[in-house]
């Protein structure tokens, strides 16, 4: 008797059905789709400037008058750039230019770079301060996380076939846990690559295993149903991630939400005896 058959002695679709394949997507597809998203709000570009020791005490439009050039091209003061012989003294624009056309030179920064906090309070950005020419390792951030999906989905199957659907999908959402607190400890940017691989290729296959536990678990007749649900709970799990970013600006706290949020829905899936 093959599965088909097998399943078919069970009748048609009841709400138990529903609310087990509820339970594997939130489990297995929603926070998954927040987390794979959530990197935009943990790299969100904020405006920077050089930073200046000796300018603090001044307002920040004078901070920048006084020791930022101006960048004709972008038509703002310059992101990587700071005058070599600014003045600590508040004075006009009209003396800035006189002391532009008197040879005045830039140099990039010296002293480190400035925020701008309106949006978000902190990201991994301003963290390691991964601008100019230190963009490179915040570049890598994302096509590394695909390089680490594209690695655990070598492995999806043949340790699901090993040890079951529900363990292998336990094991790859705790891991994908653990992965993600590791990612909100990082103490360096290469830490936190080496994470969110390890989140890439983790949370993959939980994502994965999650619409093929709960197609399996349906009728044939409603299988085009089920992976649509699934489809639709990632939707909803992007716009949790939204919604999460919106109230929590701080990078590190949001990028631990994402990663034990899910952990009540995994307990309740790891006690249904029935799967």
């Amino acid at each position: 008797m093959d599965y088909q058959e097998f399943r078919s002695h069970f009748g048609s679709t009841g709400w138990y059905n529903v609310f087990v394949l509820i339970l594997i997507g939130l489990t297995g597809t929603m926070f998954y789709g927040a987390t794979n998203y959530g990197i935009n709000f943990l790299g969100t570009h904020a405006d920077h400037w050089c930073s200046i020791p000796d300018l603090q005490h001044l307002e920040h439009a004078q901070q920048l008058e006084n020791g930022v050039p101006w960048d004709d091209q972008q038509g703002v003061y310059s992101s990587c750039k700071m005058y070599s012989n600014y003045s600590s003294t508040p004075y006009s624009s009209l003396v800035q230019q006189t002391n532009i056309s008197g040879g005045v030179t830039s140099v990039d920064c010296q002293y480190g770079w400035a925020y701008d906090t309106t949006v978000r309070k902190s990201t991994y950005k301003m963290e390691w301060n991964l601008v100019c020419d230190n963009m490179l390792m915040s570049d890598l951030v994302t096509p590394l996380f695909v390089f680490g999906q594209f690695c655990g989905a070598l492995f999806c199957g043949s340790v699901s076939n090993m040890l079951g659907r529900k363990r292998a999908m336990t094991l790859w959402t705790l891991l994908m846990c653990v992965a993600g607190v590791a990612a909100a400890c990082s103490v360096n940017i290469y830490m936190f690559i080496i994470a969110r691989i390890l989140v890439g290729a983790t949370g993959i296959n939980t994502s994965q295993l999650g619409y093929v536990l709960g197609t399996e678990l349906t009728p044939p007749e409603h299988r085009a149903l089920a992976g649509t649900v699934a489809a639709l709970l990632q939707l909803v799990g992007v716009l949790l991630c939204a919604c999460m970013a919106y109230f929590i600006r701080g990078w590190r706290l949001y990028q631990f939400l994402l990663a034990v949020g899910l952990l009540p829905f995994l307990l309740a899936f790891i006690v249904n005896t029935e799967l």
